[in-house]
């Protein structure tokens, strides 16, 4: 099993080679101008064994160092242009030597302002940019413009990108004025180049002269780099040295040497190089990027004092270093700096950087939702591999760090938490797809601990589904998280969980669900404060009203938004879903109970909540006739049996007493008494039909009722009517009948009952007919009116037989009554 642990370790580190040797160091392809070009081998051949491993190691040449750098030059304004009318036009142009030319835009001389921008690009260290202003000449057989001054400068890396003015140099003798150009100049870094600056140098094989030289540390790959020298308007450099084998640090200054006050010097078996800055920082910085160049394992450490000639005031970048070295100690990254890697726990020490970099990569301004950017995952597969980290140490740290996050309440991709479970769960399985591992110990007991709080954590994001995935978002995000509780669940990773598992843990994160989005709704509603005793009947019928409101709008969301990915995950999930909304429903249905049950007799306020909760349920496949459908059928049936009751007995007596006070004048389609009553009729069949009951039987029960209670009003209009006609045959009625006031209306009483909707005023008779004699053609003209009326307001679902049998109406046809029973 050691044999094994040190091959998996060996693999990772050639696996790390191959993938460090196929990076470029710069952008650009294989064959771009700018790329890093292979190394070319020795062509040099001998027998011995030194010779043949020169051979074997690679050597560079002048042509292997291409550079590319990026100039951006922006021309601000000129000063001093004082001798020109200030309505003539000037411009300046820009160049790079050796490179394309720009113009800027043009301006007058009394404003010679351009803040315009020229971008180039070259592979010479040392370029020369030459900058002319031009004034427009007026005259028309001139061909050119006429050139003022001319400014010539030799920008580096290290040029400060502040504006700065320079002084033009004139370039006609007749232009009096002295100008001043604003310029700024910023020099990109090519990647490949790791230090550069003006310092002394002398080498015993190279830069045999010591002189102030143009030195560049150049990455030429991976593990190759080396120093060039580089002339003004060249691109290739004049000399070079390869820095393998090379070891750096600080010496003593060389008073023989004339030149440079901080001393420091390279050197390997038979070679050294000595070298000098002007400063103390300048120094500290080569040391550094020398030292990360050759790889030595020796580690320089700067002089305690720093060198200073005498009556020379010590630099003022100095105590700026000293503070940032105070400041890595102070942080204990000094101590990270120094420490031996061979003797550190580096699976401590990498848990800690990644719990860093998660941090860092969290904090950032878009939404990574735990990924880390392919820089981050380069530099920690690399850690990885040079120190030995295994792989699914660092999942298992990972995991561990994204829980804690989404825990803490930080959006978390499940499909991130997918791989990296994979990745674990394939290692301790051992169903690697690069075949049979090692796992340690602690690797063992921290996927264990690591699988109980993902299946606790994916329970809790499925319970609270509303909230963690609101809308639907991350769009696949619920899911992917179903998916991977799936995979949770499962024994190893080659079978699959027993469906019945999966099944009762997704009805109970549904059943918890459930109660959660029923309590917060309740909360939003202020259930708890309008459900006291203090508050009146009316005002709970309201509160009730709006949470079934709430209710509703709350399950159609979840299946406009979450019910798809649900069914998508598992064909079967749509039965928990109906079993999820009937638990919802049940919750609601103990708060129904409680505001109906403090409902005074005979209050028909709570109607719009039965119209309400039956017109969501009714088209519901699933849901219609459901437990909570019937519960609400079984109990609303008896409020609506005792309304309908109520109003039939309203309009038996309304009918009964305005036949009483009866004077048979034409109101409307009929006379006063049966306008009221068809107004009447038409409300409670509205009231039926609006309720759309769902019970077929009672439905049909309803429908007999109101045919039935048609027969009865119209046998008792015309049981009035044969009265009245009885009255007028008597002798002295006549006159009694033709002496009433031409001008008298039937007084009329409102009888509605609660909850019956708001009363039409009575019809007032038309003045030509008041006072007519109410013969028993006209009465009966008006009784024929009203059944066909009463027709119009039966059920469209009255049979043909039951309106020809009202059509050949007779008084006594309709005396039966319905059964006891039904009513």
């Amino acid at each position: 099993m050691e044999s094994l642990y040190i091959e998996e370790l060996r693999q990772s580190i050639n696996l790390l080679m191959a993938n460090l040797e196929s990076l470029p160091v710069s952008k650009g392809g294989a064959e771009s101008k700018y790329s890093i070009q292979k190394l070319k081998k020795s062509p040099r051949r001998a027998s011995n064994n030194k010779l043949e491993l020169q051979e074997s190691e690679m050597t560079l040449s002048k042509m292997d160092i291409v550079l590319s750098f990026t100039l951006e030059i922006v021309v601000m304004e000129i000063q001093g242009l004082r001798s020109l009318p200030a309505s003539k036009i000037v411009y300046c142009t820009m160049e790079v030597e050796g490179g394309q030319k720009l113009q800027t835009d043009q301006a007058e001389a009394g404003k010679p302002i351009w803040d315009t921008q020229g971008d180039f690009t070259t592979n010479q260290p040392l370029p020369v940019v030459k900058i002319k202003l031009y004034v427009e000449s007026s005259r028309m057989l001139s061909l050119d413009d006429k050139e003022l001054g001319k400014i010539i400068l030799r920008p580096t890396v290290n040029t400060t990108r502040v504006p700065e003015w320079h002084l033009m140099q004139k370039t006609t003798k007749s232009f009096p004025d002295e100008l001043k150009i604003r310029i700024a100049i910023r020099t990109e870094k090519p990647q490949n180049v790791k230090m550069c600056g003006y310092i002394y140098i002398m080498g015993k094989t190279t830069w045999k002269k010591w002189k102030l030289r143009y030195i560049i540390l150049v990455q030429v790959s991976q593990y190759t780099f080396a120093l060039c020298s580089y002339r003004e308007k060249k691109a290739d450099p004049t000399e070079m040295m390869q820095l393998d084998g090379f070891t750096v640090d600080y010496v003593d200054p060389d008073s023989a040497l004339e030149g440079g006050r901080c001393f420091f010097n390279a050197v390997r078996e038979g070679d050294s190089v000595m070298m000098a800055s002007e400063d103390e920082n300048d120094r500290n910085l080569w040391v550094q990027a020398l030292y990360r160049a050759t790889g030595q394992s020796h580690k320089p450490i700067p002089p305690t004092t720093s060198v200073v000639k005498k009556g020379a005031a010590p630099p003022a970048h100095t105590a700026q270093v000293s503070r940032d070295v105070d400041r890595a100690k102070k942080h204990g990254i000094d101590e990270l700096i120094q420490a031996d890697p061979s003797g550190m726990d580096h699976q401590v020490v990498f848990k800690q950087l990644q719990m860093w970099t998660l941090e860092y990569r969290l904090n950032d301004a878009f939404s990574s939702l735990g990924w880390f950017s392919p820089g981050q995952i380069f530099v920690m597969d690399e850690y990885c591999a040079r120190y030995g980290v295994r792989g699914c140490w660092r999942h298992l740290c990972y995991l561990s760090d994204l829980l804690d996050r989404a825990e803490a309440g930080t959006m978390v991709d499940p499909t991130l938490l997918h791989y990296s479970y994979a990745f674990c769960a394939s290692h301790v399985h051992g169903n690697r797809p690069d075949g049979i591992g090692t796992i340690s110990t602690d690797e063992k007991n921290k996927f264990d601990e690591v699988k109980e709080r993902l299946r606790a954590l994916l329970e809790n994001e499925i319970t609270h589904f509303r909230y963690c995935f609101p809308f639907g978002r991350p769009e696949g995000a619920l899911k992917a998280t179903l998916a991977l509780l799936e995979r949770v669940l499962m024994k190893d990773i080659a079978t699959p969980a027993p469906p019945q598992e999966i099944r009762a843990a997704m009805r109970k994160c549904l059943e918890n669900a459930a109660l959660v989005n029923y309590t917060r709704i309740s909360q939003y509603a202020r259930i708890e404060e309008n459900f006291n005793d203090a508050v009146p009947p009316e005002k709970k019928i309201d509160a009730l009203i709006h949470l079934a409101e709430l209710c509703i709008d709350l399950l159609q969301q979840n299946e406009e938004h979450h019910a798809e990915e649900f069914k998508a995950a598992f064909p079967w999930f749509g039965e928990l879903l109906v079993e999820h909304e009937e638990i919802f429903w049940s919750l609601f249905t103990v708060d129904v109970d409680h505001v109906l049950e403090t409902q005074p007799a005979d209050n028909w306020d709570s109607f719009p909540l039965f119209q309400l909760l039956n017109d969501y349920l009714r088209p519901h496949a699933k849901l219609r006739n459901g437990k909570f459908h019937s519960h609400l059928r079984d109990l609303f049936a008896p409020q609506v049996v005792r309304y309908v009751d109520l109003m039939e007995s309203s309009i038996g007596q309304s009918i009964h007493k305005g036949f009483e006070r009866e004077n048979w004048k034409i109101v409307g389609r009929g006379c006063a008494s049966s306008e009221d009553m068809l107004w009447k009729l038409d409300a409670l069949q509205s009231f039926i039909r609006d309720l759309h009951w769902p019970d077929t039987v009672f439905a049909e029960h309803l429908e007999h009722r109101l045919k039935q209670m048609a027969s009865d009003m119209i046998e008792a209009c015309s049981t009035g009517h044969d009265q009245r006609r009885h009255r007028l045959q008597e002798p002295g009625t006549q006159a009694v009948c033709h002496g009433e006031r031409r001008s008298a209306q039937v007084p009329h009483e409102d009888r509605r009952l609660p909850g019956e909707g708001s009363r039409r005023d009575a019809p007032v008779a038309h003045p030509e007919d008041a006072g007519r004699p109410g013969g028993s053609a006209q009465e009966a003209c008006s009784l024929r009116r009203g059944i066909l009326l009463l027709l119009a307001a039966l059920p469209r679902e009255t049979g043909q037989r039951e309106r020809a049998e009202l059509c050949q109406f007779r008084p006594r046809q309709f005396g039966a009554t319905a059964p006891q029973d039904l009513r």
